[in-house]
């Protein structure tokens, strides 16, 4: 489609935008718009500050009891980096320094965004020395992996590990138990994204090429105050 030129421009949504999306991009002179998601990369995105949701998530934890918090963050590496598995993991880490609480590497997990990966990040985290009350996963579909994780581990959740997850994807109510997540104003930022890229398709100025949208917390009934 890029290569036979047969739109003018996307609006793109995808787990991460690498340095390969990057140039496929720019030697196709096709127009972009990123959803959803941050870059490092100089092209205009409409999405989040996830810096500040990851923050609001794990405070969220502290604020009921919670010490030892583990994370499944996203890909780090140069190819598959996105501003957003970094800001999430700056952002928990952050919560944890601010609130005096130690950082654990051991509960510091990286996974690809699926379900896999979320279950053998949350498995890795529950089968060592200090294992975690609550996981922050930065995906709906990592947190799901690490709520079977627990139950197959003859834990509870969110009894003897509370889980949060990012996104709100519809799914996330129909979990057992419901997650908790970070949601997104995914209506808006689509809008938002759309209406960026028909200027610039057309030629027009645009005012902001980074546009960050609020975020919410939505409490379902992954977490709990921690056990005494």
């Amino acid at each position: 489609m890029l290569k036979n030129r047969w739109v003018d421009g996307i609006i793109f949504h995808c787990d991460y935008f690498s340095e390969e999306h990057y140039e496929i991009f720019k030697n196709s002179n096709i127009k972009v718009v990123l959803a959803g998601r941050t870059t490092k990369f100089n092209v205009p995105y409409v999405g989040i500050d996830n810096f500040k949701a990851a923050y609001d998530a794990v405070s969220y934890l502290i604020s009921l009891g919670h010490k030892r918090i583990g994370i499944i963050h996203g890909p780090l590496d140069d190819m598959k980096e996105t501003i957003d598995s970094v800001d999430r993991l700056k952002g928990y880490k952050q919560a944890l320094v601010d609130n005096g609480l130690t950082i654990y590497e051991e509960l510091i997990k990286e996974a690809n965004f699926k379900y896999k990966g979320g279950y053998k990040a949350a498995m890795e985290m529950l089968k060592g020395e200090i294992t975690p009350t609550a996981i922050f996963a930065i995906s709906d579909i990592m947190a799901m992996g690490a709520i079977n994780a627990i139950f197959d581990s003859g834990l509870s959740c969110p009894e003897d590990v509370s889980v949060i997850g990012f996104d709100n994807i519809d799914l996330s109510e129909a979990t057992r138990p419901p997650l908790t997540t970070v949601s997104q104003p995914m209506y808006e930022i689509g809008a938002i994204a759309a209406r960026m890229l028909i200027k610039i398709i057309s030629g027009e100025k645009v005012e902001e090429a980074q546009v960050i949208l609020r975020h919410k917390l939505v409490l379902r009934n992954s977490v709990i105050s921690v056990k005494e």
